[in-house]
């Protein structure tokens, strides 16, 4: 990656509000919300507690890239718990739908390395504000 991009996409990320946050036990990692056009508006208007929506970006540990997630409401949790086929398609199912940039499919899910897998379930569980995913680290309250 070249240094203009670089530095766009550290702007980029100044200006959607990032933080560095600590996800589990693992290396700190970013863990964003991006900023809305009211939210532009009225800045700078502080996140409320218990806000949770919005896109997130989270930058993947020892890497360049960076993903785009959506928490998971607790009534769209429920409503997968309710067609449960197995609890292993629930997972995948839910963290497929938690992606938001690149698209992801479940069968994708199942294919992602056991590590990454679970930093991205964390990083859904602390967007979420609940566990989601009740075999990673669950988010502070």
């Amino acid at each position: 990656m070249n240094r203009s991009a670089k530095a766009w996409i550290a702007g980029f990320l100044v200006i959607t509000g990032i933080g560095l946050v600590s996800v589990g036990d693992s290396e700190p990692a970013m863990l964003s919300l991006i900023t809305g056009v009211g939210e532009l508006i009225e800045y700078p208007r502080p996140l409320l507690a218990g806000e949770s929506a919005g896109l997130y970006v989270v930058v993947l540990p020892r890497t360049d890239r960076a993903v785009l997630l959506r928490p998971i409401s607790e009534a769209e949790f429920g409503s997968y718990q309710v067609q449960a086929v197995s609890a292993e398609m629930i997972t995948h199912q839910l963290l497929a739908v938690a992606f938001v940039i690149p698209v992801v499919r479940e069968q994708d899910v199942a294919a992602l390395p056991v590590e990454l897998a679970c930093f991205l379930k964390e990083a859904v569980n602390r967007i979420s504000r609940f566990a989601v995913f009740d075999d990673v680290a669950a988010p502070a309250p």
